[in-house]
């Protein structure tokens, strides 16, 4: 017999979803809900409840493992949200730092409060700093604080008052055995919780005993209404148990009397009366209070600390007697004490019977009593004058600290904002950056000093980067709004000369001018027709136009008269599929859908060739015409892609591709070597000669449909009907993204046309204004070398890809594979000749290094040759002649040995002597060698030993002979670097993070050593120095150079090269992604000083 099916425990499966559902599996409540039939109307009440809670919570804002639900509170130095510990579902009260409270603070709250633990003191759970946010963690407390209740009319009976104070007595005691005067009692920081317990919140400004030091002399802490004597007079570091105990007494009389001691009449005016004024006696505010706790009230709030009770245990002890109903223990002032009560009670009487007894005494001594109550009474004066200059200093002093964080935070995040615009890559991410620019520039005069520097630091970096990038200026009112939408069936053309443009209706062209309305009785394409083709010569003297019925038509280049074009054949169907003018402009070509591809000669519109593609190929989709020549390449509706000679003779295939969807859009370079071509899956692929296939990266999920290039090839545009645009590099990155279609860019590429839902429009199309990006390499660069002009550079990255760029246009020379060395390619050698047509190029490796010469001017290799492993440095001497020098080893061992080859492509390398003899140096520490431009001396740094200090040795290759030789100080901070003295005027300048070193060789022959400071950089060191930058701890010479070595190409985690080229130029900069910067030296210094000298007066 089966045992009996037990009832399901209806809050363990609750609760078992609702752990699964945080911990993030997909759950299916209804699946649930079938496990259980018998319950499943009360279990899907209960999950669905439990659901909506938890993808509510989703909502919420995140900080690290906690979403914020609301904000309980605000004060001077943070936020208390109601938040939810995802890890524990927990409810807790989360306290976020401001940006302008004490950096310690975070440390200093958590620690007090690990150390109070009471029933009557908030539970501290968590702390830590997510995203830069310092925040602290406690326990919930629903019940509202004290002070609204009282605000709210609440009046306590003196039994439930004095249970409250005992509680807080009892609380506030605990905390001071824990070495913690708290310094802000008040109802605001007293929470009633469910259960109708007081709760002690707010340790903010406790004074920690056991850490003094914090408080600085003469800080006013607390809150006015209920700052003891003490801490009014600017002793907030003399605070004790005795100042909470006044705090104490301040609440024990709001609640007997339902307002506070003393009542606000400025910051003067209240300072004086806690400092010299008894407050009114509770009994005459509040007639019900017993005269017994009226005293004890009294003596909590004496203006002497020796007058009060000593402990917050003293006043905690008095009111359970009272509560007990015990003989009191009434606290009796001292005798002079009795002195003052008494003469405040008798003080007409005292006063006659002085007079009477002391009236000849008087009357003696009625001029210096005079002038003593006169002294008093300026006394009295400067006193009262100097708390109203205090409490005046202090409202400035706030004043001025709230409006510096104001301003930091504005800087944060303008900052932010303008990092944000320009690294996302949005159209208008220019003029985002600038106006983030402004605000940081009318911010920074607020700022304090502190902080000025790295601000404007940043801000540099931030406009030097921005003058790097491609942006489209489009006007508010550039767009000419088209009738009759859907606006893909219009096709659109802008005049050569930019003024106007023209759209392809049903039958003819309309020429929209910008800032006027269409003519209202044009007529669109019809939806299932074919859009219309439209394209302006040249030099914009003609339009040739092909409307959505069939057939050709020439219009002038005003739009005034048109004729139709004759064809050799009749067109049966609709507009061609490509229609463009030569470059030249004295053809016009056209490719039809049926495979007809026409010429005509502009001199006449006489026919001028006429041939069908192959039947093989199959139906054609897409084609456009090379901007030179005849050749036209066409994509199919089977994803083939092949390009056709004017005698429809197909050229080699060289345009396989893995998509097998329809061609929708194709695009030639300028000069006709490359092609992209768009397919129906989204997908853009491009071939460029001698290149294998490179698919873009970004995928449109409807399509292409239309690609674009900008007249110098440098940048591809692909669009999707009228909602969003790409624009990629020639390395395939993604550039810039537009929410609109770019039909085409200017023919001098200053302008784009674009379209959208709102219309068609010609904007701005923006180059970089200082700095150029050389795209190429796809892995970190790890070696960089000028020609002798300066007019070539040289790059290897670290998967052995050669480039050579060419600085003035900013276009790659040649890109070929080299050798792989067994070393980084920071150890290989590399060596551009003068003229920049060689190239040389040495890979280093422990076993074997293999040698390359390039002839650039034939792009081919000279040669190729292997020699023992090393480490290579190599020199250009002139011609095709090169001076190779290595740090070789000898056999198997550890041991190396500098030597010197002569290189060129006839010979190879040439050995010819041993310069640096064998020396055991330890090839795991570091070592560097660098061989000067012109391959006359060859510097080493490094230790010899595995346990000798680094030297620093420099060769004369010329004679052969070693010409200094010098150990370092000690201890050295970081390993140091040899890199060619940027002045000019020296052989080599070594390089660390807290010193420069620059050797010259003397009339002498002798080596001579100077401390140098320059702009010159090592990688790894630039994260150093643009720290040291923001802190101003630089010389004035870095200041050019500020806004570019720090933000872009040294972020925490990345390094960066950076040198200038040896006519002192051009200026390089290259980081662990590939991308290679170029700018010349004073245009782009004359922009950043520019811009820092109008933002930062």
């Amino acid at each position: 017999m089966p045992p009996p099916a037990t009832e399901p425990d209806i809050p363990s499966v609750v609760d078992d979803f609702i752990r699964r559902l945080w911990a993030g599996d997909t759950l299916d409540p209804d699946a649930i809900i079938l496990e259980h039939p018998q319950h499943a109307a009360e279990l899907e009440q209960q999950l669905q409840t439990a659901l909506r809670f938890y993808q509510e919570i989703q909502t919420f804002p995140r900080l690290g493992r906690y979403r914020l639900a609301a904000q309980l509170g605000a004060g001077g130095s943070a936020v208390v949200y109601r938040a939810i510990d995802t890890s524990t579902h927990q409810t807790v009260a989360l306290k976020v730092f401001r940006p302008a409270c004490l950096p310690d603070r975070l440390e200093r709250d958590a620690r007090l409060l690990l150390r109070l633990k009471h029933p009557n003191i908030v539970r501290f759970l968590d702390s830590g700093v997510t995203d830069d946010q310092p925040y602290l963690a406690m326990e919930l407390v629903d019940g509202g604080s004290l002070a609204t209740r009282v605000a709210s009319g609440v009046r306590y009976h003196p039994a439930e008052v004095v249970g409250l104070i005992r509680k807080l007595a009892h609380a506030v005691q605990y905390a001071h055995e824990q070495g913690v005067i708290h310094r802000d009692i008040k109802p605001g920081n007293i929470l009633i919780d469910a259960a109708g317990e007081p709760q002690l919140i707010d340790f903010g400004l406790a004074r920690d005993l056991t850490n003094p030091g914090v408080t600085r002399a003469g800080e006013v802490l607390g809150t006015p209404l209920y700052m003891a004597p003490e801490q009014v007079g600017g002793n907030a570091r003399d605070a004790d148990a005795r100042t909470d105990v006044y705090a104490l007494g301040a609440v024990f009389y709001e609640l007997l009397t339902g307002r506070p001691p003393f009542s606000p009449t400025g910051p003067v005016g209240l300072a004086r009366q806690i400092a010299e004024d008894a407050p009114p006696r509770p009994r005459h505010v509040r007639p019900g209070v017993p005269r017994t706790l009226e005293a004890v009230c009294l003596r909590c709030l004496e203006k002497e600390p020796g007058d009060r009770f000593q402990s917050a245990e003293g006043l905690a002890t008095e009111l359970r007697h009272w509560s007990e109903g015990r003989s009191q223990r009434v606290w009796h002032p001292s005798r002079a004490g009795r002195v003052r009560r008494w003469w405040r009670r008798q003080k007409l009487w005292a006063r006659r019977a002085i007079q009477v007894a002391g009236t000849l005494a008087v009357a003696c001594a009625g001029l210096g009593w005079t002038a003593w109550t006169l002294n008093q009474q300026a006394r009295a004066d400067r006193r009262g004058a100097e708390l109203e200059r205090r409490a005046a200093e202090l409202a400035r002093e706030k004043e001025a600290q709230e409006g510096q964080a104001r301003a930091r935070a504005e800087v944060q995040m303008a900052l932010a904002r303008g990092w944000r615009s320009l690294q996302e890559g949005r159209v208008g991410r220019l003029r985002e950056v600038r106006e983030s620019l402004a605000a940081v520039g009318r911010a920074w005069e607020v700022l304090p000093e502190g902080h000025r520097g790295a601000a404007r630091f940043e801000a540099r970096t931030l406009f030097a980067m921005s003058l790097a990038a491609h942006d489209i200026d489009r006007e508010p009112d550039a767009t000419i709004p088209l009738p009759m939408l859907p606006l893909s069936l219009w096709s659109v053309a802008a005049h050569p000369g930019g003024a106007w443009l023209a759209a392809g209706s049903r039958t003819k062209p309309i020429r929209l001018n910008p800032g006027s309305k269409p003519p209202p009785d044009i007529t669109p394409p019809e939806l299932g027709e074919p859009s219309p083709r439209l394209a302006f010569s040249p030099d914009g003297r003609f339009l040739a136009f092909a409307p959505a019925t069939g057939g050709l038509q020439i219009w002038d280049g005003e739009l005034r008269q048109s004729r139709p074009l004759a064809e050799p054949e009749p067109a049966p169907g609709g507009p061609p599929i490509a229609l463009s003018f030569a470059s030249d402009g004295c053809d016009l070509r056209a490719c039809f859908a049926d495979g007809r591809v026409r010429a005509w000669r502009a001199d006449g519109w006489a026919p001028r060739g006429s041939w069908t593609l192959p039947r093989e190929f199959g139906v054609p989709a897409a084609a456009r015409f090379a901007p030179a020549g005849d050749r036209v390449a066409v994509g199919s509706v089977a994803g083939r892609v092949r390009v056709f000679t004017s005698a429809g003779q197909p050229e080699p295939d060289r345009f396989a591709s893995a998509a097998r969807t329809q061609v929708e859009s194709l695009a030639w370079t300028a000069d006709g070597r490359t092609l992209a071509a768009g397919f129906k899956e989204g997908r853009v692929v491009v071939w460029e000669e001698g290149k294998p296939e490179r698919a873009m990266s970004g995928r449109f999920p409807n399509g292409v449909g239309s690609l674009e290039y900008a007249p110098d090839g440098s940048v591809l545009c692909a669009s999707r009907a009228t909602s969003e645009s790409l624009f990629w590099d020639p390395a395939g990155r993604v550039i810039l993204a537009a929410p609109f279609s770019v039909v085409e860019f200017g023919r001098a590429g200053r302008t784009v046309t674009i379209s959208d839902s709102q219309g068609a429009g010609v904007a701005r199309w923006v180059e970089p204004a200082a700095i150029r990006t050389l795209r190429g390499h796809q892995t970190a660069v790890g070696k960089l070398a000028y020609s002798a002009d300066g007019k070539r550079l040289a790059s290897v990255d670290a998967s052995f890809e050669g480039w050579v760029w060419d600085l003035e246009s900013g276009g790659a020379v040649a890109s070929y594979p080299l050798p792989i060395g067994g070393f980084y390619t920071a150890n290989c050698g590399l060596a551009l000749s003068s003229d920049g047509r060689w190239l040389a190029f040495a890979s280093g490796g422990r076993e074997r290094s293999a040698v390359v010469v390039r002839d650039l001017t034939r792009g081919r290799e000279a040669g190729r040759w292997e020699l023992p492993g090393g480490f290579d440095h190599l020199a250009a001497l002139g011609g095709d002649r090169f001076r190779l020098v290595r740090e070789e080893f000898v056999g198997q061992s550890e041991v190396l040995q500098s030597v010197l080859y002569d290189l060129n492509p006839t010979h190879g390398p040439e050995r010819l002597a041993v310069v640096r003899p064998a020396h055991a140096s330890d090839v795991r520490r570091h070592f560097e060698g660098l061989l000067t431009p012109g391959g006359r001396y060859y510097a080493w740094v490094g230790p010899r030993l595995p346990r000798e200090r680094t030297r620093v040795e420099i060769v004369d290759l010329e004679g052969r002979r070693t010409i200094h030789s010098r150990a370092l100080p000690q201890p050295i901070p970081s390993d140091p670097a040899l890199r060619v003295d940027p002045s000019g005027q020296g052989i080599a300048r070594l390089i660390s993070t807290d010193f420069q070193v620059s050797y010259s060789v003397g009339a002498d022959g002798r080596v001579r050593e100077e401390p140098a400071v320059g702009d010159d950089a090592e990688p790894g060191l630039l994260q150093n120095w643009a720290a040291r930058a923001r802190s101003g701890d630089l010389p004035r010479d870095w200041e050019p150079l500020m806004g570019l070595t720090g933000g872009t190409f040294v972020p925490e985690d990345r390094t960066a090269w950076y040198f200038r080229s040896p006519d002192r130029r051009w200026l390089v900069w290259s980081d662990a992604s590939g991308l290679i910067l170029v700018a010349e030296r004073e245009p782009l210094f004359r922009l950043v000083n520019a811009f820092d000298r109008e933002t930062f007066r």
